[in-house]
């Protein structure tokens, strides 16, 4: 479990080629493999514990694309999936 900001992030054991983290309310897909990765939030998360899975995905080299780029997705049971790119250095 990583700690920072009063946030723990539960790392998932192995999840086929996949990594996933969690928050209260949030969680961090990052399957290289298959080139998928999103952060699913529920209803009510804490924009704090946004702000860290944000910069957790950041520290694996992944970035929210441009606004008009990539639409977020409503799920089925209301939280909202948020797709992420590699980040490119300039």
């Amino acid at each position: 479990m990583a700690h920072g900001r009063g946030v723990a992030l539960e790392t998932e054991e192995a999840f086929g080629s996949a990594e996933r983290y969690r928050a209260p309310g949030i969680m961090l897909h990052i399957d290289a493999e298959n080139f998928d990765f999103h952060v699913t939030a529920a209803l009510g998360y804490r924009a704090s514990d946004m702000r860290y899975v944000l910069a957790t995905a950041k520290k694996h080299g992944l970035t929210l694309p441009a606004e008009d780029d990539c639409e977020p997705e409503i799920q089925d049971d209301g939280s909202v999936r948020l797709y992420l790119i590699p980040a490119v250095e300039a």
